[in-house]
C-alpha cells in the first residue's frame, strides 16, 4: 500500500528542475514514505557518460549516497575492465552531486534522477569518448597461444590413391601473429607422388592500415586487404608490406557465388588446388552445388576431379569467387609489395620443383573506382618466370555483378593466357543465375592448346518448396566440343502421410576424343519415417548411357548426438552390384564425414572422408574442438567451469556467438582485435550463481586466454529474520555466498543463496559483520525456500 501511495505522490514533486536529486524530488513527503524510501533497494539503470553501465539494485541513504547491492544486467556497451571499476567504487558508495574530495577514475559528478529512475555518473573523459576513431587500439599486451587446425583429406580405391594431411598453426607471441603451414600428400597410381613440406613459416604484425610479414609465405594465399589474385603461389622466402582492414572499425560480410557439379550413380569429387588436395566429397545423382564452407576465402581456381568405380571418369576447371568486402570505402587503394626467393621446406619427397636459387618480386593493387566497381592488377616476376594479372567487378545493383579477369604468364619452358568473364544474378525471392565465358591458351616447345568454354546457370526455388537447377555448358576444344546440359528438379510433397522429396535429374555432355556422347537420367524419391526426419529412406532408378540401374538408401539422422548421420545403401544393374555406406560426426573434439563402397563385378572397394580437429593452447592450458564448427578460428578462450552441479548449463554470450558450456573445459571462439565482452549466464532452467559473470578480452591472431568459471547452484531464500531478542530485523545488509540483498520495511528479506550453502550475515553501512544467522539443511528441491523465522546471533 505505501508503495502505491509513493507512486502516487513523487510525480507531483518532480517539477523542481530537470536533473532532480533525491531530496529535493522528496521534500514535502512525510517522514514515513521518506524513511521507507531511504535505505531499500531500488532498481534502477547505472550510466557512465551517457553509455549504460548496468541495471541494478541500488540504496540511497539520508546523507545523499547511492550504494550498489547488486548487478542485475550488464549492457555490454562498455568494456568488461572499466565496467568492474566502477562496480567496486559503487559498492563503496558514491555521494550524488558534484564531486568535491577523491575523485576516483576522473569522477566529475554524480546525478539520481528518481523519474527515470537512472544514476547517471560523468567524468573528465566524456568529451573524449564521443570521438570517433578509424582504427582499433591495441593493448601493450595480448595473450599469446597457439591455434593448430588438423584436417585430412583421403580417397583410396583399388588401383588409385590420394590421401593429404594438412595443418595450420596460427599463434602469438610478443604481440606478433605467426603462421606455420604444412602438408603430407601421398597419391598413387598412374602418377604416384608422395611428399611431406611447410610452405608457410612466417611472423606477421598488424598495424593501423597496414601489415609486415617477414619469412616463408605463398603470396597468393595471404595477401592481406587485396582480392586480386595471380601473384605467386609459390612459397617465398622473403618479406612482404601491405594495406591491411584488421583494425579497421568497420567489417562486411562473405559471399560466395555457387559452383555446380553433376553426379552420377555412386560418384565421388575431389577439389585440388595447386596440385593439392584440399577436400573430397560424395555426391548425389544429378546436378548440385558444391559445398565450399570449407574452402578457405579468396578468388582462386580449383580443379574437380570426378571419381567412378574407383577412377576419374572426368576433370572440370571452376573458380572458387569467396572475397572479402572493402571495409572503408574512404581508402580508394589497397595494395601488397613483397620480395625474397623461391623456396619450401621439403621434408620428404621429390624437391626437384624447388627452385632456391631463382628470386622473385610481386605485388598487387586494387583500386576502388566507384563503391560499387573496384580494379586490379598483380604480377610478379623472377629469374626464369613472370606472372600479370588484371580484373575488375563491377556490383551493378539489384543483386548483379560483373566480373573479369585475365592472367598472362610463362616460363622458360611454356607460356599461358586465361581470360574469365562472368556475370551473376539474384532475384530476391527466386533464385540466381550466372553467364560465363573462359578462354584458356597454353603453349609449349612440344604442345599447343586452346579452350573456349561458353556457360549459364540458373537455379529456381519455386512454389510448394520446388526447386530447379540447370547448366549449360559449351566447350570447344581439341579433345572435346559440343553442349553440356544438367537439369535438375525436386519437389517436396506429402506422401503416404510422410514428408517426401522427389527429385528428376538429366545430364548429356560431348564425350572426349570423339567418343559417344555421356547420357543419363535418373527419377529418385526420399521419404521421412517420422515426423522428426531421423529415419529417411530413399529409391531412385535411372539409366547412364545404355545401362539401367535402380538403388535403395537408408539414412539416420540423430537428435543431441555425437553421430550427425549414419546410413547405407545398395545399386543394381544388370553388370554389377555396388554397396555403400556413409557416416558423418560431430563430437566435442573431432568432426568428419565417411563413405566406403565395394562394386561386385570387379571387387573395388572404394572409401573416403575427411576429417577435422583443432587444438587450442593458452594460458598453459590445452584443449580440443570440433574442427568442423570451429574451422576458420583464430582466436579462443579456453574457459574451465567448476560447479557443484553436474548438470549445470552455462551460457556465454557476445557479439560473435553463444555458446552453451559445461563442467569441464571448454573452448569460445572470439572475435579478432575489437574488445570482446563476453557475458556469462545461466542457461534456461538452471538457477546458477556465475562468477566471474563478465569478462573482457581483446586478441590478435592466434591468442588464447585461459580462465575460470564457478557457477554455483542456488534457491532463492525467503524469511523474516530476528534477533536474539526476538525482535525483527528491518533495513539491514544482509549477505550469502553468491549474493546480497536489503532487508525491506516490513522486515521481509529475499536473497539468493547457494544450494550447500549454512550462513548468511547481516552487515552495517561499512560492510562489517555484525550477526551471523544459521541455515536449516534444505531437503527441498523446490526454487524458493521460505523459512518463516530466522535466527541471528550476533558476532
Amino acid at each position: 500500500m505505501k508503495k502505491c501511495l509513493l507512486a502516487l505522490l513523487i510525480p507531483s514533486f518532480l517539477a523542481h528542475g530537470n536533473n532532480p536529486t533525491a531530496s529535493n524530488m522528496l521534500n514535502g513527503l512525510p517522514d514515513d514514505f521518506k524513511q521507507y524510501f531511504y535505505n531499500s533497494e531500488i532498481i534502477t539503470q547505472i550510466n557512465l557518460n551517457d553509455k549504460k553501465l548496468f541495471d541494478a539494485s541500488v540504496s540511497i541513504s539520508n546523507g545523499e549516497q547511492v550504494k550498489l547491492v547488486q548487478i542485475i544486467a550488464d549492457s555490454g556497451e562498455i568494456d568488461v575492465a572499466k565496467t568492474r571499476q566502477w562496480e567496486a567504487i559503487l559498492r563503496e558508495g558514491m555521494a550524488i552531486g558534484e564531486c568535491v574530495n577523491n575523485c576516483l577514475n576522473g569522477l566529475m559528478k554524480v546525478d539520481f534522477n528518481l523519474e527515470r529512475s537512472q544514476v547517471n555518473i560523468y567524468t573528465r573523459q566524456y568529451e573524449t569518448e564521443k570521438v570517433q576513431k578509424e582504427y582499433i587500439t591495441l593493448p601493450d599486451k595480448i595473450p599469446s597461444g597457439a591455434i593448430i587446425a588438423n584436417n585430412l583429406s583421403a580417397m583410396q580405391a583399388s588401383s588409385y590413391r590420394n590421401m593429404a594431411l594438412t595443418s595450420e598453426l596460427t599463434s602469438s607471441f610478443a604481440n606478433w601473429s605467426q603462421r606455420v603451414s604444412f602438408q603430407s600428400n601421398v597419391n598413387s597410381g598412374k602418377y604416384s607422388q608422395s611428399n611431406a613440406s611447410i610452405y608457410n613459416l612466417y611472423t606477421q604484425k598488424e598495424l593501423a592500415g597496414y601489415f609486415l610479414r617477414m619469412g616463408m609465405f605463398s603470396p597468393d594465399y595471404d595477401s592481406g586487404s587485396v582480392q586480386t589474385p595471380g601473384s605467386n603461389s609459390s612459397s617465398i622466402m622473403g618479406a612482404m608490406w601491405g594495406s591491411s582492414d584488421a583494425l579497421s572499425l568497420d567489417a562486411e560480410s562473405v559471399s560466395a557465388w555457387p559452383v555446380y557439379v553433376t553426379g552420377r550413380n555412386q560418384s565421388i569429387v575431389e577439389v585440388w588446388r595447386d596440385e593439392r588436395l584440399v577436400y573430397t566429397q560424395q555426391l548425389q545423382t544429378g546436378i548440385q552445388a558444391l559445398d565450399t564452407r570449407r574452402l578457405p576465402f579468396g578468388i582462386y581456381d580449383v580443379e574437380l576431379r570426378i571419381i567412378e568405380s574407383g577412377q576419374v571418369v572426368e576433370t572440370q576447371q571452376a573458380q572458387i569467387y569467396k572475397p572479402q568486402g572493402w571495409a572503408n570505402n574512404g581508402e580508394r587503394f589497397r595494395f601488397n609489395l613483397w620480395g625474397g626467393k623461391n623456396d619450401t621446406i621439403i621434408l620428404s619427397g621429390d624437391d626437384s620443383n624447388n627452385q632456391k636459387s631463382s628470386l622473385a618480386i610481386g605485388g598487387a593493387v586494387d583500386f576502388l573506382v566507384h563503391p560499387r566497381v573496384v580494379l586490379g592488377l598483380s604480377g610478379y616476376t623472377s629469374d626464369n618466370a613472370e606472372k600479370l594479372s588484371v580484373r575488375t567487378n563491377i556490383e551493378a545493383g539489384s543483386g548483379s555483378s560483373f566480373f573479369y579477369q585475365s592472367q598472362w604468364s610463362n616460363n622458360e619452358n611454356s607460356a599461358s593466357n586465361n581470360t574469365d568473364f562472368r556475370y551473376y544474378k539474384t532475384i530476391s525471392g527466386l533464385g540466381s543465375g550466372s553467364l560465363f565465358y573462359r578462354k584458356s591458351k597454353y603453349r609449349s616447345r612440344r604442345y599447343h592448346s586452346t579452350t573456349d568454354t561458353y556457360g549459364a546457370s540458373m537455379s529456381f526455388r519455386l512454389s510448394g518448396m520446388s526447386s530447379l537447377i540447370t547448366n549449360l555448358q559449351y566447350t570447344e576444344s581439341a579433345a572435346r566440343k559440343g553442349l553440356g546440359v544438367d537439369v535438375s528438379a525436386t519437389a517436396n510433397r506429402e506422401f503416404l502421410s510422410r514428408n517426401a522429396r522427389f527429385r528428376l535429374s538429366a545430364f548429356s555432355r560431348p564425350g572426349y576424343s570423339g567418343r559417344a556422347r555421356d547420357y543419363g537420367v535418373s527419377l529418385g524419391v526420399s521419404i521421412s519415417l517420422n515426423s522428426a526426419t531421423q529415419h529417411i529412406v530413399s529409391a531412385e532408378t535411372g539409366f547412364n548411357r545404355d545401362e539401367m540401374y535402380a538403388s535403395a538408401n537408408y539414412q539416420w539422422q540423430p537428435h543431441d548426438s555425437s553421430i550427425r548421420n549414419l546410413g547405407g545403401g545398395v545399386s543394381y544393374s544388370a553388370d554389377s552390384v555396388v554397396f555403400s555406406g556413409n557416416a558423418a560426426i560431430d563430437t566435442p573434439y573431432l568432426s568428419g564425414d565417411m563413405y566406403a563402397q565395394h562394386e561386385s563385378r570387379s571387387g573395388t572397394n572404394t572409401a573416403g572422408g575427411n576429417l577435422e580437429q583443432v587444438l587450442v593452447l593458452g594460458g598453459g592450458k590445452l584443449a580440443s574442438v570440433n574442427g568442423g564448427v570451429n574451422r576458420n578460428m583464430e582466436s579462443a578462450l579456453i574457459v574451465d567451469v567448476e560447479s557443484d552441479d553436474k548438470n549445470a548449463s552455462v551460457a556465454a554470450s557476445s557479439e560473435m556467438t553463444e555458446v552453451r558450456l559445461s563442467p569441464g573445459r571448454n573452448v569460445i571462439p572470439v572475435s579478432l582485435w575489437k574488445k570482446n565482452n563476453i557475458q556469462f549466464s545461466a542457461s534456461r532452467g538452471n538457477n546458477l550463481s556465475i562468477h566471474p559473470r563478465y569478462i573482457n578480452a581483446q586478441m590478435s591472431r592466434g591468442s588464447v586466454q585461459h580462465i575460470n568459471i564457478k557457477a554455483i547452484k542456488t534457491i532463492t531464500l525467503v524469511s523474516m529474520l530476528k534477533d536474539e531478542n526476538g525482535n525483527i530485523i528491518k533495513n539491514r545488509n544482509v549477505t550469502s555466498d553468491v549474493s546480497s540483498s536489503i532487508i525491506n520495511q516490513d522486515g521481509i528479506l529475499t536473497l539468493k543463496t547457494g544450494v550447500k550453502n549454512k550462513l548468511i550475515r547481516v552487515t552495517n553501512k561499512n560492510g562489517e559483520v555484525e550477526m551471523k544467522c544459521e541455515l536449516p539443511s534444505n531437503n527441498t528441491h523446490d526454487d524458493v525456500n521460505f523459512i518463516p523465522n530466522l535466527l541471528c546471533k550476533k558476532v
